[in-house]
């Protein structure tokens, strides 16, 4: 999406000049975003302002974001300041960021991760514990329910990473697998006692900030959130294909997470607790890989593509975990494998 057919409506709209304008790092989505860099005086608290176009096909999006974003401000969850919403032309004018992103602080001090994730956790408690049921908030009318996981298996797994990516063609056989392996996990992690889920709890959606005395983070990217499994912003995390946390890190911050679940009144034991783990990591990563392989198809990008490999290679190490599954497992290391390297 270019944004220059744009820049006179916009300068229109604000009454002033734009003087520079940078792209933004826009992740694996259709949404767009800008820096620009106004010439003249607005009503804005400075001079940069960061747009989020959004295409007017997917308008949704943009309402979506607006509402979480004024039910999680209400919520104390800190988000980037809204400063207006320009619905007839799909744009949001947001405050820019000066933090570094998650997955940019890690990479930058590979020693000060686990620090950082355990300031991201403690944000994520504090989450679940403040966002509670709001009739006025969209994410509490959308369920992380058995018919969500099953259309997240058909549309990102089977048609975009295996049919559309890998080129496979379903046999009966196969199709009996991946069925088994979709209804046995979407029924187990359709659960009753479902919490707030920001649905995209990754690294590359939040702004961290490593001095003390100030909030941690701001998160973005929420206009998906939904009623869902306590642990799946926690796997997004842990599991992110951004950043690799080390496996006895996992292991920890995971026990560790358990007790903080018994706390709550989730009175799951630990094998369940695992089990849920284990299947939402299966779920989520294989979405995560045909998100990447949707991103290409939709706009010819080969930027997400690296990502894949590492991400199935999350899947595969749970799967081995379950030999009910094992002919997918095999499937998966092959083409992982054979076939992305091509």
């Amino acid at each position: 999406m270019d944004i220059q057919p744009l820049i006179p409506g916009i300068e229109k709209h604000l009454g002033t000049g734009i003087k520079s304008i940078e792209k933004v790092n826009s992740g694996a989505s259709s949404r767009r975003y800008f820096l620009l860099n106004l010439d003249g005086e607005t009503y804005f608290p400075g001079n940069e302002v960061l747009v989020m176009v959004v295409p007017l096909p997917d308008i949704r999006i943009l309402l979506d974001y607006m509402n979480v974003d004024y039910y999680l401000r209400r919520m104390r969850i800190p988000t980037p300041r809204i400063f207006e919403v320009w619905e007839d032309a799909g744009i949001i004018f947001l405050e820019y960021i000066r933090w570094p992103r998650l997955d940019m602080f890690v990479q930058q001090h590979p020693e000060k991760m686990e620090t950082a994730l355990r300031k991201t956790i403690a944000f994520l408690q504090q989450m679940q514990q403040r966002c509670l049921w709001e009739s006025h908030c969209p994410a509490f009318h959308r369920r992380f329910d058995e018919n969500k996981y099953r259309f997240e298996f058909r549309f990102h797994v089977k048609q975009q990473l295996l049919e559309g990516f890998f080129g496979i063609t379903f046999s009966p056989a196969l199709e009996q697998q991946f069925k088994k392996l979709t209804d046995h996990i979407s029924q187990w992690l359709d659960v009753e006692t479902p919490t707030f889920v920001h649905r995209d709890f990754q690294s590359s959606n939040m702004f961290f900030e490593p001095h003390p005395g100030t909030a941690p983070l701001k998160i973005i990217d929420f206009q998906d959130a939904r009623h869902g499994l306590p642990v799946y912003d926690l796997v997004s995390l842990l599991w992110d294909s951004y950043i690799p946390v080390p496996a006895s890190l996992q292991q920890t911050l995971m026990e560790e997470f358990f007790n903080y679940l018994k706390d709550t009144g989730i009175n799951w034991s630990y094998e369940q607790y695992q089990r849920y783990i284990d299947y939402t990591i299966i779920q989520r990563k294989l979405h995560d890989a045909g998100a990447f392989a949707y991103n290409y198809h939709r706009f010819k990008s080969r930027h997400f593509l690296q990502y894949i490999p590492n991400t199935l290679e999350m899947v595969i190490r749970v799967l081995d975990k379950y030999p009910q599954f094992s002919a997918l497992t095999e499937l998966l290391a092959y083409l992982n494998r054979e076939k992305i390297r091509d």
